[in-house]
């Protein structure tokens, strides 16, 4: 491809280019300039970026180089060199830019700049909205728990890292609320959101740290449990069920939870593990003690 075609190609980048002539002059200057300094390619064209005021400093103030391809510092950074620097716009603000410089031929024979930069506030930005998408995909948007995307996630992990034996085992524990359709039908949904989320404070302080909770649907929560014996599984699920029951939901109403629990093992597939916690769950409420049961104590 002929150094013009790319040259043409580079324009159209999301971001601001200016290209100087052999003697500093700018001879091109793209949409993306214009946004990020506030000058207008007529302004600029035919002069020099310091007859303009645009001025690339460092976090010290100083210019840390002159816009010509015969610049020592500028050298520094061309080809894949790239610095973080100021850039002094129309306005007299200074604007933090990532600067990607490349000496290539502009006319035949002679020799130019392009010069790249980015605005790091937008790249700054892009990264924060990719966090929160990256959050909205993997987090119930009422409860604020990790969703089921996310638990299937960190189960595979689980047992990946069980597998390894980095993990000395750990249990999925199916959790659901006991009467939760009744409230939803005689007192409709927002009474039965604002019980999912005052219950989900409460699995919360009842799990503890390096345990996984998150809200598998409906009035269902699973919770990776890092216990190595039937022992510890029944212990830490007994406070989970104790915890709800003594704590009162909004006007003294108090609630129960049932509780299906799975070992992990060494399975063709993790969510398997939740299969047999549901069926462990099942079981769990038919028993009028202690609603818990584990799915290899099945009758």
């Amino acid at each position: 491809m002929k150094e013009e075609h790319i040259l043409s190609s580079l324009m159209r980048l999301p971001m601001g280019i200016l290209v100087v002539d052999s003697t500093g002059r700018i001879i091109d200057w793209n949409k993306g300039a214009e946004i990020i300094t506030g000058f207008l390619k007529a302004e600029v064209v035919g002069k020099s970026c310091e007859e303009c005021g645009l001025i690339h400093e460092d976090e010290y103030g100083r210019q840390a180089f002159a816009v010509h391809p015969e610049d020592e510092d500028l050298k520094k950074i061309t080809g894949f060199g790239v610095s973080d620097l100021w850039l002094r716009t129309r306005n007299k603000t200074l604007r933090p830019v990532r600067v990607y410089a490349e000496i290539m031929e502009i006319e035949r024979e002679n020799s130019g700049l392009v010069l790249l930069f980015q605005d790091r506030n937008i790249e700054h930005l892009y990264k924060q909205h990719a966090y929160e998408l990256e959050r909205l995909v993997r987090v119930d948007p009422l409860t604020e728990l990790p969703n089921r995307m996310a638990i299937q996630e960190a189960l595979a992990k689980y047992s990946a890292n069980a597998k390894r034996e980095t993990l000395n085992g750990f249990f999925v524990a199916m959790i659901d609320i006991d009467g939760f359709k009744k409230i939803n039908d005689s007192e409709g949904h927002l009474a039965g959101d604002k019980i999912l989320v005052e219950l989900s404070r409460v699995l919360e302080r009842s799990v503890r740290r390096g345990d996984f909770l998150g809200r598998y649907g409906g009035d269902e929560f699973i919770a990776l449990l890092l216990c190595s014996t039937h022992n510890e599984a029944r212990i830490a699920s007994s406070r989970i069920i104790n915890n709800v029951a003594k704590h009162a939901f909004g006007n003294e109403r108090f609630m129960s939870v049932s509780i299906g629990l799975c070992e992990c093992s060494d399975v063709a597939h993790p969510l398997e593990l939740i299969e047999r916690a549901d069926k462990a769950l099942y079981n769990a409420k038919k028993k009028k003690d202690v609603p818990l049961a584990f799915w290899d104590e099945q009758e």
